[in-house]
């Protein structure tokens, strides 16, 4: 993977347009694929692809989750974040089932010999029914080297679908 587009996440393809590949993932499993394509892998609830939409291109959702804390996540990102930045972070959002629904993101590191710490990227309020860009800037400061860098979207009730499309992080250009 090139530097350009190093860490650069993206939602899964559908199998067929119009319809959704319905995948059950239990907590800590991780979908197979290129990088690019592994966003998925809910942490509590059922795993949901296909078309995004209004939007184009597909969606990872996830439903029934359990807490709060459940949601999207992204494993194996100490390759393409080992540099420490800085890097954007962006993802189109949308949550179904009631509005004014608080949507996170953040990284889980650990460094070897560190505990875990959580790096917040962004916070948005999203509406219901509407696609809304999660974005934010960051920098990572390592005390050690990484073992695990982690990619989470969650936050809205936990009886409220989160959706997610276009999710990329990528170097901080200079323009």
């Amino acid at each position: 993977m090139g530097k350009a587009n190093s860490g650069n996440l993206r939602a899964p393809r559908p199998a067929r347009a119009g319809r959704h590949r319905r995948e059950r993932h239990e907590v800590g499993s991780a979908r197979a694929g290129r990088r690019q394509l592994r966003l998925g892998g809910p942490t509590g609830g059922e795993l949901s692809v296909g078309p995004a939409s209004e939007r184009e291109g597909a969606a990872a959702c996830v439903s029934g989750r359990t807490e709060t804390s459940h949601g999207l996540r992204q494993e194996a990102l100490v390759e393409p974040l080992a540099a420490g930045g800085p890097f954007t972070f962006s993802s189109w959002i949308r949550v179904g089932g009631a509005g004014g629904q608080t949507v996170n993101a953040a990284l889980t590191i650990t460094e070897e010999g560190q505990a875990l710490r959580d790096l917040s990227l962004a916070t948005i309020v999203a509406a219901d029914g509407r696609w809304i860009e999660l974005a934010g800037n960051f920098g990572l400061g390592f005390n050690a080297a990484p073992v695990t860098i982690e990619l989470k979207l969650y936050g809205p009730s936990a009886d409220v679908e989160l959706c997610a499309a276009d999710v990329k992080i990528q170097p901080l250009s200079a323009r």
